[in-house]
């Protein structure tokens, strides 16, 4: 793990505080090893691959699939890339359009980041759409971005926004 850990610490009601003993009880939330995890048909590399370079450009770190070739060399890619999209990202940004509907490996990476969205309530799968394609288990009622309407610059602004954000960031 990168960076700071957050320690949760919980003092238990029924101890007693006096200078002899405080009974306390901690829970280390690790931080995620990326900050965008970013989910894709391979026919739509071309924007995001200008996405993934231009975030880790702005110094944020980002699981695209190019930029961690050694990684995943070899590696069981069911159980690598679940957890990758479950529990190792701040973000995951799911470009959704036709393509990403018909293709095995973005649909194991989207049900992995509704596993963990499920159990948040934070803002954790961010939807960017090529197209109008339905995509499973994606809610009409979640906040999305029209890619027709925003250059990769532009929505890595955004992306760079959410991120900064209090409520959401780091």
């Amino acid at each position: 793990m990168r960076g700071p850990q957050v320690v949760r610490i919980t003092i238990d009601p029924m101890v007693r505080w006096d200078i002899d003993y405080i009974g306390f009880v901690y829970e280390v939330e690790p931080q995620p090893d990326y900050d965008f995890a970013l989910s894709f048909a391979g026919e739509d590399r071309a924007y995001v691959e200008k996405v993934a370079e231009l975030l880790r450009e702005n110094g944020t770190t980002v699981f695209y699939d190019l930029h961690v070739q050694a990684d995943l060399w070899g590696a069981n890619l069911y159980e690598h890339l679940t957890e990758v999209y479950r529990d190792r990202a701040r973000f995951v940004v799911l470009f959704a359009s036709q393509h990403y509907r018909a293709n095995v490996w973005p649909n194991l990476e989207r049900r992995a980041a509704q596993a963990k969205a499920l159990l948040t309530n934070a803002s954790y799968i961010l939807p960017a759409r090529f197209d109008d394609t339905e995509i499973p288990g994606l809610l009409d009622t979640v906040g999305y971005l029209d890619l027709k309407r925003y250059s990769p610059a532009q929505l890595v602004g955004l992306l760079l926004e959410k991120l900064r954000s209090p409520k959401h960031g780091r």
